[in-house]
């Protein structure tokens, strides 16, 4: 019923769970809860795919808080038609390695505030930063995405091959004073081939609902809606 988050217990210094109802069940969740105390939890993450009014009211009602609705675009994915803005623009994305990491840190600030990280009431700025820069550095040594994609000083792509045929963008950023330019469309694109490289039959990204720039974006490169997920979260 509760699985510990245990890379986020030992990064943040408390201990963090997820809370897992089967079928959105709510009906053991005071239960559930007081088991968490006894276990020693102090944050609660409860994630949901439907919008059921109810639910997020009866959460609500024990203290749970709202701090993300997320929206999953997806796209089919074929050699012919991958290719979202043109090949010279494409080759001035390189594969980030290493030595990349302090500009891609660099160029994170500022990029990321829809997150529910930054609208988490037990997680501050300071700590949302730092699991960002975390985040990018685990992404381009491999441990939370398969290949990284920059174009230096100015944007980059994580890339993820997950299972079930698809390719994952965990984390896409173009910073403030390079957008505009078609930057964001060169950093698709690569992913995309890359993907079809690899042998992906579709490609997907999670968004928040309020990233209303984001949204339009991957409407534009022909992704869809494939579903939507809430996050709540409770402080013990």
């Amino acid at each position: 019923m509760i699985e510990e988050l245990k890379w986020d217990s030992k990064f943040f210094g408390r201990r963090m769970g997820l809370l897992r109802m089967p079928n959105n069940d709510l009906s053991q969740l005071n239960a559930a809860l007081d088991l968490a105390r006894k276990q020693g939890y102090e944050y609660l993450l409860y994630k949901q795919q439907d919008a059921s009014l109810g639910g997020i009211q009866q959460l609500e009602s024990v203290g749970f808080r709202l701090v993300d609705i997320g929206v999953t675009w997806q796209r089919r994915l074929a050699r012919g038609d991958v290719r979202v803005t043109d090949e010279g623009k494409m080759n001035m994305a390189s594969v980030a390695t290493e030595k990349d990491i302090p500009l891609l840190v660099a160029n994170m600030a500022n990029l990321f505030g829809n997150s529910r990280f930054y609208n988490d009431p037990m997680i501050s700025r300071v700590d949302a930063d730092r699991m960002h820069v975390e985040w990018i550095e685990n992404s381009v040594r491999g441990k939370a995405a398969d290949r990284v994609f920059h174009v230096p000083g100015k944007g980059f792509i994580t890339c993820k091959l997950a299972a079930g045929g698809y390719g994952e963008i965990p984390l896409i950023g173009v910073k403030a004073d390079c957008q505009g330019i078609g930057l964001g469309r060169t950093l698709m694109g690569v992913a995309m081939s890359w993907f079809v490289s690899c042998g992906m039959h579709s490609m997907r990204v999670r968004t928040q609902l309020g990233n209303t720039g984001a949204m339009n974006f991957y409407r534009k490169l022909g992704l869809a809606i494939d579903g939507h997920d809430l996050a709540m979260v409770l402080v013990l």
